[in-house]
């Protein structure tokens, strides 16, 4: 059952994520420390909730091992 929530809870998330990533498609300029560069706002949000997301999954492995 747990499962089955976590899963439910993860797809309305990334429907969520989904929806509020298409309606900002403008571009922006990124900075960094070296240079910067432009690119649309909804690659840096979907980046931005992969590397998160992959954060948390690397977390979560480590306190398993």
């Amino acid at each position: 059952m747990k499962g089955q929530r976590n899963i439910i809870f993860g797809l309305i998330f990334a429907l969520l994520v989904a929806l509020f990533s298409i309606s900002n498609v403008q571009n922006v300029e990124v900075n960094y420390i070296v240079g910067y560069f432009e690119t649309p706002l909804v690659i840096v949000i979907l980046s931005s909730v992969m590397l998160g997301a992959l954060i948390v999954f690397f977390c979560r492995w480590l306190e398993t091992c």
